[in-house]
């Protein structure tokens, strides 16, 4: 799961991306020109009704830009300056993140080719904005400026952000350098481009006697294209779809099948080279920049602030992990052997072995619990959940069919009690032939103060890839249900965000806070006491039993320690890909290194799981906030929700201390004074069933 906040944005590469009000009751909602009337376009955008429009809106972009930029180069440096800044970068997000959002989602083929021409278009002007010495001069001239102290908080962080930015970006080299820095910015953005278009595009395939598959659900079953062969025996075709790889892993006893689908899900031909040319083109444009590797140059400006304290981090927790995992591990083994099977565990074999050793110890039936998270429900729980920590009403809005890109798509509207509509939230939920893979939550629109009565409102889309449907009423898997509520806490973050500059709002900040909020969201949709609200029977009706939440929350800890080596595995992997680099080393070379060193299960020859791992492209030297979010998450539960997940005060509290604030603060400073100390990984250790002592 993703947030993608705009990344495209960035200031102009990292966004040019809000002063904090204290209500945001005092100014009039607008739109812009995500509109909802008459002539509403695709997304809700004006004038996006045909690929072709896509391309007319850069266009049109280009001559906004340049106006805007040369009432910037009039203007002696004032807050104005910041404004104007903040404006140009609104205007490119606004084009750049819906023709991002449509390489994703759409399910016409020309408006996924216009989208990607946009993208190619767009990068060239938000290179020469990063570049552009007269606003560079006037950043640095404001910052230095008598001005300067009076500035709010959130009006000096922009300031020093956008700087910060340019400066990655190369507009203090020489003009040598500098012209080799932006093409490099230019071939890692086509590469990552490349890298995360193979993650879905494989061509790899196996057949399989379809006797052997039986154990999948039947949803899955029936779209696996079919052949008779000579000998009469029936035959079904397996992909890399990670929906059928993970169901295949999940649901099939036969380990040879597991074992082909395994290889086929972690293993992209075409992105071995692409890796290594995308960890090649990072490490040159961080040496470039001045710094020793892309990691440096990544943390300087995060909470981690280094490689160095991210191992230290990770290290501090993986020594935590061994002694429980082992025990998880034997129990998967011995589960082997009373099948008949080699005691050796393999990477095929987790998923189910651990689905069946869940279900027997805690008498579990996914299935079962299935049924008590029909979609309405849960959706009807979303809203429960918003009113009674913030006051805030989820209520479904009818589509103008012009802004609709697929059938299934619902819009949302939140609105709270006394403020007023907040945002708007589109959701795409199901998988679809066309359709890749990301969970993520994009932005469309992101929340600004455009004058002192008037705030722009957020507008995102929640874009999930859950398994089509048997039943009339949709259920949700518990997986399913998770990824729902993590990605509606990055929502959350977004729209409830009040920022002044659209740079800093919602998630646009630093990426090793950015997932916190989803994770914390997640604990809403284990806790009976917010269950009990809305999961019920779609059948019978009846309330999920509380002897049931309770076996499954229990269930969470049983390979808690072996889940928790896998995530720091991959916070490492990152790191090391895109770390100093060692002569003659290879991206594979360092992931079975470290799946050696981080985990307990077996390199196996022929999978090159780096070569899927989407986040090395889209979180490159950031995967390890979703450990970080772990930890925070796991603190800000046990001293603000455990007693009561639905109080009010508590609710209050975490949108007007966090939320309210998006980027525009520093997160550890924030959190810190949230939370009355610093973050500490006591609590996520006791969660997942370790004694420190």
């Amino acid at each position: 799961a993703e947030y993608m906040g705009g990344t495209g944005c960035s200031m102009f590469v990292h966004g040019w991306r809000s002063v904090s009000v204290s209500s945001a009751r005092h100014f009039r909602r607008v739109y812009s020109s995500v509109a909802h009337g008459s002539h509403t376009g695709l997304f809700g955008l004006t004038g996006l009704n045909s690929p072709a429009d896509l391309l007319t809106l850069a266009s049109r972009l280009k001559s906004k830009i340049a106006n805007l930029s040369t009432r910037l180069s009039n203007d002696t440096p004032s807050l104005n300056t910041v404004k104007l800044l903040d404006e140009i970068s609104d205007s490119i997000c606004e084009v750049l993140d819906v023709a991002e959002l449509c390489k994703i989602v759409h399910p016409n083929r020309d408006y996924i080719v216009s989208a990607r021409q946009v993208c190619d278009m767009l990068q060239s002007m938000i290179i020469e904005l990063n570049t552009n010495h007269g606003v560079y001069g006037s950043l640095a001239a404001l910052e230095r400026s008598a001005s300067f102290p009076s500035f709010t908080r959130e009006q000096q962080r922009v300031v020093q952000l956008l700087r910060k930015d340019m400066e990655n970006a190369g507009i203090l080299l020489a003009e040598p350098e500098k012209q080799r820095a932006i093409e490099l910015q230019d071939k890692i953005y086509r590469l990552c481009d490349r890298f995360l278009h193979n993650c879905d595009a494989s061509d790899l395939r196996v057949e399989v006697p379809i006797n052997r598959l039986t154990r999948l659900p039947a949803n899955i079953l029936r779209r696996l294209p079919t052949r008779l062969a000579a000998d009469g025996t029936v035959l079904s075709e397996l992909t890399s779809d990670p929906l059928l790889v993970n169901s295949v892993l999940k649901w099939v006893p036969d380990p040879a099948v597991r074992k082909a689908a395994y290889a086929l899900g972690h293993y992209s031909p075409d992105n071995v080279q692409v890796l290594e040319e995308l960890r090649a083109s990072r490490h040159e444009l961080a040496v470039t920049l001045g710094f020793p590797s892309f990691t440096h140059m990544f943390l300087a400006t995060k909470m981690a602030k280094s490689p160095e304290i991210v191992q230290q981090f990770v290290d501090g927790l993986a020594r935590h992990l061994p002694a429980k995992a082992t025990r998880e591990l034997a129990l998967i083994a011995q589960e082997k052997m009373r099948m008949g099977e080699t005691a050796e565990v393999f990477p095929w074999d987790t998923s189910f072995y651990m689905g069946k050793l869940l279900a027997s110890t805690f008498e579990l039936d996914a299935r079962q619990l299935s049924c008590y998270f029909p979609l309405p429900r849960v959706l009807e729980g979303l809203h429960l959940i918003c009113q009674r920590l913030f006051g805030v009403s989820l209520s479904r809005v009818a589509l103008v069919p012009a802004e609709c890109w697929a059938p299934e798509v619902q819009k949302f509207e939140l609105k709270h009690e006394t403020e007023g509509v907040m945002g708007f939230l589109y959701m795409d939920l199901y998988a679809r032939s066309g359709k890749l893979s990301p969970t993520a939550q994009y932005t469309i629109r992101a929340g600004r103060r455009i004058s002192p009565t008037e705030y722009q409102l957020p507008v995102v889309a929640l874009v999930c890839n859950f398994s089509p449907q048997t039943h009339a009423i949709p259920l949700l898997t518990t997986s399913e249900l998770n990824q729902l509520f993590h990605e509606f806490g990055h929502a959350l973050h977004s729209i409830l965000s009040r920022t002044e500059f659209q740079h800093v709002a919602g998630g646009r900040g630093e990426l090793d806070f950015v997932e916190t909020p989803s994770t914390l969201f997640e604990y809403f949709a284990e806790d009976y006491r917010v269950l009990r609200h809305f999961a019920r029977h779609f059948e019978t009706n009846e309330v999920i039993p509380e002897a049931m939440v309770q076996r499954w929350r229990a269930s969470r800890k049983l390979f808690a320690a072996m889940t928790a080596q896998e995530s720091l595995f991959q916070a490492m992997l990152d790191q090391a890909c895109f770390g100093v680099p060692v002569p003659g080393r290879t991206a594979l070379d360092l992931a079975e290194e470290l799946q050696r060193r981080y985990t307990l299960l077996p390199v196996v020859a022929g999978v090159q799981r780096q070569t899927v791992f989407g986040h090395l492209a889209s979180y490159g030297g950031g995967c390890y906030t979703y450990s970080f979010a772990r930890v925070f998450a796991s603190h800000i539960w046990a001293k603000y929700f455990e007693q009561d997940p639905l109080s009010r005060e508590a609710g209050e509290r975490y949108r007007r201390k966090l939320l309210h604030y998006g980027g525009s603060r520093d997160p550890e400073a924030m959190l810190t004074e949230y939370l009355g100390e610093r973050p500490n990984q006591t609590w996520y250790l006791r969660e997942i069933g370790i004694d420190q002592n």
